[in-house]
């Protein structure tokens, strides 16, 4: 723990202690990116403005083990897995294809980029009020076409470096290779340590 649950409204600030913000409160900086901030709703928690940071750079946002809070998006393998280490995964039968974007800015206002029916793949659908056009098509442009295989596998030599956001890839006994990017994982320890690692594809509609 690093003594902050990420609830309370508070000013932003990066390492060694800059403001994000910047003067009067008008625009929020990064090393990589800035956009306008018009208004800060009342009651905005710190947890919310540093989703809105993460979501308009195409990233997800969490607290990892060390009690740091982290940015990232999936990205090469860290590790190649075989049927030695695991037991028979369960695989979904076709990858998942990021195929659309759709962002709420507001009731009034909805951006979206790429094919956002559900008919060519997977759309994700957020809300961020600071999105534009433009940083909608940027972070698209990193992150469109990204593919997936829903899966669900245990991991019978658990390794503790393995992260939520990590990649590892599936090599079968027939040479067929499987990117899985880990989206939960649980460890075990009962005389060894085992894991159990899974990636998501379905919707809450399709899960029920």
């Amino acid at each position: 723990q690093n003594g902050n649950d990420y609830t309370k409204p508070a000013k932003l600030r990066v390492k060694g202690g800059a403001r994000l913000y910047g003067k009067g409160h008008i625009r929020l900086k990064t090393a990589n990116f800035d956009f306008k901030i018009s208004s800060i709703p009342k009651d905005t928690t710190m947890r919310q403005m540093l989703s809105y940071i993460a979501s308009a750079q195409g990233e997800f946002g969490f607290v990892d083990r060390y009690g740091r809070y982290v940015r990232k998006w999936y990205g090469s393998s860290v590790k190649i897995l075989d049927n030695n280490t695991i037991d028979l995964p369960t695989l979904g039968e076709r990858p998942n294809v990021l195929a659309g974007i759709v962002c709420k800015v507001s009731d009034s206002e909805t951006l979206r980029l790429g094919n956002t029916t559900g008919s060519a793949g997977r759309v994700v659908e957020f809300e961020n009020p600071y999105m534009t056009m433009s940083l909608l098509r940027s972070l698209w442009h990193r992150i469109g076409g990204f593919s997936w295989y829903t899966t669900e596998l245990f991991h019978r030599l658990g390794d503790p470096r393995f992260d939520v956001g990590d990649v590892v890839t599936y090599v079968s006994d027939s040479g067929e290779s499987y990117d899985i990017p880990i989206t939960n994982i649980g460890f075990n320890f009962d005389g060894g340590l085992s894991a159990d690692i899974s990636a998501v594809g379905l919707s809450v509609e399709e899960q029920l």
